[in-house]
């Protein structure tokens, strides 16, 4: 999900504008792929698999704290 190329970019969008977006993006001629959803209190990436927010906020959240501690 981290690259260091500048010609990506991950977007979230709301399902209810998920139709929109991608016509958005077909139009401009922008590839777009859906790499998730959101449910709830879960992410899952394309099958491949699922983790809680918490968990995913807690090492955003943790990770300068933990290298200065």
């Amino acid at each position: 999900l981290f690259s260091e190329s500048a010609g990506r970019a991950v977007v979230a969008v709301p399902r209810s504008e998920e139709v929109r977006f991608t016509d958005m993006c077909t139009v401009r001629g922008l590839p777009a792929t859906c790499i998730g959803v959101i449910d709830g209190e879960e992410i899952d990436l394309q099958g491949q698999f699922s983790i809680p927010l918490s968990e995913l906020r807690t090492a955003h959240e943790g990770t300068i704290p933990g290298l200065i501690a």
